[in-house]
């Protein structure tokens, strides 16, 4: 109604302002959220009619978070979950009250969650300051969180968790290692992501971060609240963030299949060591791996192993039968597991692939039947009309190709055919020094129309072979004439 309305923004910037603000559902950390409907009973976000549906990437990464904590599973919120719940903090700095607590560091955890609550004004990300001289505002939070923990005592003997390694609890997704030697600090998260630090920062030169506070969009995120990280203290008193694995997987650097058993703390690699005894099986799948990347190019294809494809690719057309294989580059990548896969076993790098039988590999992906069949329609060798048996060409745009000596093909008419005479050769016509003369699909046109001209310029060049008036009716030959004496 009528009033008066104060902005508290500038009017210049007035226009470009959004007309509703974004609802916080879209935008939100639905961390705390997801442990409320664990409460009422809710295991799934579609279980509630929302005024705005929270976008399924965000309740999927809380529910990975909450099952990291361990207070979500199958069936919803945990036994631990319940407890989470108890404390008015994150269910991240729940959990780290109630790990520390449990080893005796309670308080110090405390100290923690009031500093990233209840934050002073710093010069830098650096959280440590603060925490060795808190406010008074602080104090009395972190009291009152002491209050609400339960009683536990640590175990004798076992080591007292600095700050660095309860924020870890808190945070194991946003534990950090450096990147970079100089400049910005750069710095790869637990979780994948980048995040940078400025020079200036008094953490830039630190290898290991633990973060609380990330801000900003692009692909890098800032740094605002951090503690530097021991990483021999998480190995010590952390191990279950730390996993080991056997890793079997192409190295693009080396060209070769890299085995090795890693140490990481999630998509951070702390440690590794070579693998020797590896699973044959597993070294051929990162080798098939590598084959892709690089493409079919990587394999020693021989003239044999390409004019055979072509042969195939003909046949199926030909035939119309589909249970003839594909073998264009791209059915050949997709069913590398089918025909490559096998014989593969025996190697790990590219420089072994040498080795392999390309034709004789790709052979045994026809039956017995398909491969008789495939050298009666599209035979490797025609025999011409002199005796000759000459290899055909396959891999060729159009019709297949006879290159054959133009007096080796006298007396023939007509273009020879294969495929049961379905599919017509292309002749192409060679001179005595085996250069080509003429590439016709019309062989009695050349013989009728061009031969007398092609004879009238190779004649004198070439007068030990025989150059007949009526080379249909002349006797087809490989040889010269033999020599008078």
């Amino acid at each position: 109604g009528p009033g008066v309305c104060y902005r508290l923004w500038a009017e210049t910037g007035h226009s470009r302002r959004a007309k509703r603000w974004q609802p916080e559902v879209l935008r939100a950390d639905l961390t705390p959220l997801l442990m409320e409907l664990g409460l009422w009973g809710v295991q799934q976000s579609g279980e509630i009619s929302w005024v705005d549906s929270p976008p399924e990437s965000a309740v999927s990464h809380a529910m990975d978070l909450m099952a990291q904590l361990g207070a979500w599973g199958p069936q919803g919120l945990t036994n631990y979950g319940n407890a989470l719940a108890k404390l008015p903090v994150h269910p991240r700095l729940a959990h780290m009250l109630l790990w520390a607590q449990a080893r005796g560091a309670g308080q110090r955890a405390c100290a923690l969650v009031a500093v990233l609550e209840e934050p002073a004004a710093r010069r830098d990300s650096d959280l440590g300051p603060e925490l060795r001289q808190l406010t008074a505002a602080q104090k009395r939070r972190a009291q009152q969180l002491r209050a609400l923990l339960p009683a536990s005592a640590a175990v004798a003997g076992q080591p007292l968790p600095s700050s660095a390694v309860l924020l870890a609890q808190a945070y194991p997704d946003r534990i950090a290692r450096r990147r970079t030697a100089g400049g910005d600090a750069r710095y790869q998260l637990s979780s994948g992501s980048g995040a940078v630090l400025a020079e200036q920062d008094s953490l830039a030169h630190a290898p290991w971060l633990v973060i609380a506070g990330l801000g900003g969009a692009g692909t890098e995120l800032r740094i605002f609240d951090a503690l530097a990280l021991d990483i021999a203290e998480i190995q010590q008193c952390s191990p279950e963030l730390i996993t080991r694995r056997e890793s079997v997987a192409w190295d693009d650097r080396a060209q070769r299949v890299s085995a090795e058993t890693q140490w990481r703390l999630g998509e951070i690699l702390i440690e590794s060591k070579a693998l020797h005894a590896v699973d044959p099986v597993l070294r051929a799948e990162a080798l098939l791996q590598g084959i892709r990347r690089k493409g079919l190019l990587c394999l020693p294809w021989a003239e044999d192993t390409h004019e055979w494809r072509a042969r195939v690719a003909r046949m199926r057309e030909l035939s119309g039968d589909a249970q003839w294989p594909a073998v264009d580059d791209a059915s050949l990548l997709e069913t590398l597991e089918e025909w490559l896969l096998p014989w593969l076993a025996q190697s790990s790098s590219l420089k072994a692939l040498l080795q392999l039988d390309l034709l004789q590999i790709l052979q045994g992906r026809l039956d017995y039947a398909q491969q008789q069949q495939l050298d009666q329609w599209l035979p490797r060798r025609y025999t011409v009309p002199s005796g000759s048996q000459i290899q055909l060409r396959y891999a060729c745009e159009g019709n297949p190709v006879l290159s054959v000596k133009l007096q080796e093909m006298f007396g023939c008419s007509e273009n020879p055919a294969v495929a049961q005479g379905r599919l017509r050769l292309k002749v192409e016509l060679l001179s005595p020094a085996r250069r080509p003369v003429q590439i016709t699909e019309d062989l009695a046109n050349f013989w009728h129309n061009s031969y007398d001209a092609v004879k009238k310029d190779l004649a004198g060049r070439y007068p030990k072979h025989p150059w007949p008036d009526d080379p249909l009716q002349a006797q087809a030959t490989a040889r010269a004439k033999p020599r008078k004496r």
